[in-house]
């Protein structure tokens, strides 16, 4: 199927970080020259840094889900993957919103989020 050059651009989406150390800042300055919005979490104050790149930063979990992301990116090493995933107060969600782990190990953060995800999912009915 051709594409049209009268098709609209694409949408520009509110990403969420969860876990603003060098790989989430890397990401996030990626998101924001392709026009996206960005909003960030992390247990280190990065708000400073956060404002000077237009960056929304939450110091609460709760607040940050309120924030309605439509994509939430765990940017967390894979020992804290566990405690991060389930520290999320995912009944705090306006919205649903697509969950990416970013880790160069797949298999582990695959089951954790399943477990987590689909657990809470299933008790919001």
């Amino acid at each position: 199927m051709a594409v049209s050059s009268s098709s609209p651009l694409p949408k520009t989406l509110k990403i969420g970080i969860v876990g603003f150390g060098p790989f989430g800042q890397f990401l996030a300055k990626t998101m924001i020259k392709q026009g996206h919005t960005l909003t960030a979490t992390s247990r280190s104050d990065y708000s400073q840094l956060c404002d000077r790149l237009g960056v929304s930063f939450f110091r609460g979990m709760d607040e940050f889900l309120e924030a309605e992301n439509d994509v939430i990116m765990i940017c967390s090493s894979i020992l804290s993957l566990t405690e991060v995933v389930m520290a999320l107060p995912l009944r705090r969600l306006k919205r649903p919103a697509l969950f990416a782990d970013i880790l160069s190990v797949k298999e582990y953060p695959r089951e954790v989020l399943l477990k987590v995800l689909l657990v809470s999912a299933r008790s919001d009915g």
